[in-house]
């Protein structure tokens, strides 16, 4: 089997705009490895020219990096309640098609896809639940009249 010089192949890849470097192996050498370790990026297999690329990690925020309820912001919390509001009277699946939970302050919120958000602000029930109600009616009011 004769190898290809990986910057060729590079230079030959359909997908060379989404890669950084590529290599002949997912050890590559020790200055390719570190420089993907310093990036951040990882590595994986192009599929089109079959050569070890470096690559941006898809951003799915881990559980653990989801903030709890006291660390959301009034807006956030009042959006949390906006959704739990539409899941009580309208039922969870419509609720999650038509009023999906959005976020605006939280970064790790805001990258949520909206399942991920719906699950989140699901997950926030039981805090929602112990608000006081004048509490409770003014994080809702102010994320009522933020989304209009």
């Amino acid at each position: 089997m004769t190898r290809r010089n990986p910057h060729a192949a590079r230079d030959e890849c359909p997908n060379r705009a989404n890669h950084i470097d590529h290599t002949e192996g997912p050890d590559g050498c020790i200055e390719w490895r570190a420089l993907a370790d310093r990036m951040t990026r990882t590595q994986e297999q192009c599929p089109d020219c079959e050569y070890w690329v470096i690559v941006k990690p898809k951003e799915t925020p881990m559980t653990t990096d989801l903030p709890t309820w006291a660390d959301l912001t009034d807006l956030d919390k009042g959006n949390v309640l906006l959704h739990l509001h539409k899941r009580e009277y309208e039922g969870g699946s419509y609720a999650e098609e038509h009023y999906p939970a959005s976020f605006t302050d939280h970064p790790a919120l805001v990258a949520l896809d909206s399942a991920a958000a719906c699950a989140f602000a699901k997950s926030m029930h039981s805090d929602a639940n112990a608000l006081h109600h004048d509490e409770y009616g003014r994080l809702y009011d102010l994320a009522l009249d933020a989304d209009q």
